[in-house]
């Protein structure tokens, strides 16, 4: 239940957020491109199903 709640979470968080970021190996933030935000909100959406069945 727990994981289910995270994941729709992670997924709202994803769809709403203006851009997505990853820490680089600097530590820095760069931005996700749109196929990389793609990728992440496709993880998101499978982890949806898999803990909210």
């Amino acid at each position: 239940r727990r994981n289910c709640h995270r994941a729709r979470d992670r997924l709202r968080r994803y769809r709403s957020a203006g851009a997505l970021y990853d820490l680089d190996e600097n530590g820095e933030r760069r931005i996700l491109s749109d196929e990389e935000r793609a990728r992440a909100e496709t993880a998101a959406r499978a982890a949806v199903e898999r803990w909210c069945e």
